[in-house]
């Protein structure tokens, strides 16, 4: 319920305090923010727990006291949160929200490609430690492939300034197919 709550806000706080017409460079540099904070994590828990073990998980709670402090100091364009806001969400409302979102066919499409590809990486997320572990690597070597599985992320504002979006998918595509090959081909050479 937080997380949700966390990931809606801050898109929309992004999107909010963005200049008009680059949304898209403002979440695209959100979004790496958010890459170099999962790529410099993975390497620095890789660091943490081969020092001092699984006891630096309690150091958690530390990390997310810093990030409650520097919430305090993000700008806020409205006054005030007031009783008014909740009075907004309605059964009625919500449920036109739901008819005019279905009415959207492109978006749809759009949730229902996001929706796999956020199966597929929730997915590799969990398979990837498990797999290392199974194949011996210690959890230094987990925390750094882990935080390499991320590094893609920190392209993401590089590619939200293209004009043409079909390159950037085919280009997506050649990369992919690439890496397909090459992870195949190392599998099939053992």
């Amino acid at each position: 319920l937080l997380a949700t709550g966390f990931w809606l806000s801050s898109e929309a706080y992004v999107r909010e305090h963005s200049r008009k017409g680059k949304e898209a460079e403002a979440i695209g540099f959100y979004d790496f923010g958010i890459g170099l904070s999962l790529v410099v994590g993975g390497i620095l828990g890789a660091l943490l727990i081969s020092k001092f073990g699984f006891d630096i998980l309690y150091a958690i709670s530390v990390f997310a006291f810093f990030g409650l402090l520097v919430s305090f100091m993000l700008p806020e364009r409205r006054k005030k949160l007031s009783l008014g806001t909740f009075k907004m969400i309605k059964p009625r409302r919500v449920k036109q929200e739901f008819v005019d979102y279905f009415k959207e066919k492109e978006l749809v499409k759009l949730t229902v490609f996001f929706f796999f590809l956020s199966f597929t990486v929730s997915f590799l997320e969990m398979i990837l430690p498990l797999f290392l572990e199974d194949i011996g690597a210690s959890l230094f070597q987990i925390g750094i492939v882990t935080a390499l599985f991320f590094m893609p992320l920190l392209f993401e504002p590089y590619f939200t300034l293209f004009s043409n979006k079909k390159s950037v998918v085919v280009l997506g595509f050649i990369f992919a197919a690439l890496f397909f090959y090459i992870s195949l081909s190392s599998v099939f050479a053992e």
